[in-house]
């Protein structure tokens, strides 16, 4: 049976894994990281979410607010990247998409490995110098169509709704999608800066179909992510 998620997120951030999760799961209090600040539209869209998650789960939802994105290359935000220095986390518990807002624009990495090289500035709070640097390992035969095992993990920046685009000459325009400080690494792989849109997830056991709908219902981009089978 399929379940479907319908992500309508505004700098809010989410990592989905597709790995079984133990049959008393949760057992404690879930904490959520939110690169939003406390008291904004996606903070409030959040901690309204975890209420409605305590019902159904039986544990406290924790909302931790810590602004800032992971992997982006839009102007606005580039450099507060501070999220970043919990991608080995997420790679180690199995992590396969994160979703992040704080760009007002779609943006769709290739599946990435990385490494943190220095997270000093991954605790600095009065500053947009927070871009923590480190190695990339990028899955360049994924293709979401024929090559549907992705070795790595999925950044997506999504939610772009409620304020004006960001970077509309970013458009259509990769050369302009990679960065200095990261070495010109090509890791963005889509980006849409022209229209508002949402991700839309169907789950299935062994597969995950994204997709991208912009604001007339159009879908302007499409990956299929399979897996090992757990049985």
């Amino acid at each position: 049976m399929i379940r479907r998620a319908l992500l309508v997120l505004a700098l809010a951030s989410v990592a989905w894994s597709a790995q079984p999760l133990a049959q008393d799961y949760p057992s404690r209090p879930i904490r959520v990281i939110a690169t939003s600040s406390a008291g904004g539209t996606s903070d409030i869209f959040m901690r309204a979410l975890a209420d409605e998650m305590h019902k159904g789960l039986g544990q406290p939802i924790v909302i931790e607010n810590r602004p800032g994105g992971a992997f982006n290359i839009g102007a606005h935000h580039s450099h507060e990247q501070q999220m970043r220095a919990l991608a080995p986390i997420f790679e180690k518990y199995g992590v396969n998409f994160v979703l992040s807002g704080h760009e007002h624009n779609y943006q769709r990495t290739r599946p990435i490995r990385f490494t943190p090289h220095d997270t000093s500035k991954a605790h600095a709070l009065h500053t947009k110098d927070r871009l923590v640097p480190g190695e990339f390992k990028v899955d360049l035969a994924f293709d979401g169509e024929n090559a549907t095992r992705a070795n790595g993990i999925i950044y997506i920046t999504t939610g772009a709704g409620g304020k004006y685009l960001y970077d509309p000459e970013y458009h259509d325009a990769p050369e302009k999608w990679v960065l200095p400080e990261d070495g010109n690494v090509a890791y963005t792989v889509k980006m849409v800066s022209d229209r508002h849109s949402l991700t839309v997830f169907d789950v299935e056991r062994d597969e995950v179909l994204m997709r991208q709908i912009d604001q007339h219902g159009t879908e302007i981009d499409r990956i299929r992510v399979t897996f090992l089978s757990t049985t």
